[in-house]
């Protein structure tokens, strides 16, 4: 299994890289294979993520730790997975990694993450938009 990047021009997809060429050209011409295709992810926008989850972690006073505020964050923004135990639900953040979603899954995290540190850090959109001006 090969992982490729492609690009859309009309309804074709081309090589987006040269080792992109290379893989696919180890394919015969007409021969059908599977793929999935997902939007790839954008580092810069993983960058402002992080500025963002900054941001709120220096405006609150309850944890004391960035990893803590971050899987807080993440579950109280709905980005989590439970399981029943006896003494009740366990609660997990899911994972961020860029092959764990894509980029439009990720600009939708983004999205409700900022919604929580504005409502739970009491940060303002202003301050979030000048803040993440940094990473334009």
């Amino acid at each position: 299994m090969a992982k490729v990047y492609l690009y859309r021009s009309g309804f074709a997809f081309f090589p987006a890289y040269s080792s992109d060429t290379d893989i696919l050209s180890q394919f015969k011409e007409g021969e059908i294979f599977s793929c999935e295709v997902k939007k790839a992810r954008n580092p810069g926008n993983h960058r402002r993520f992080f500025a963002l989850l900054n941001l709120g972690f220096e405006a609150q006073s309850n944890f004391t730790s960035l990893d803590w505020f971050r899987e807080f964050i993440l579950i109280k923004s709905g980005n989590f997975e439970s399981c029943q135990t006896p003494d009740g639900f366990m609660y997990r953040a899911k994972s961020i990694s860029f092959a764990a979603m894509d980029e439009i899954a990720f600009r939708e995290l983004y999205r409700t993450v900022s919604q929580t540190i504005i409502e739970y850090c009491k940060v303002t959109q202003k301050q979030l938009e000048d803040n993440l001006q940094l990473f334009v």
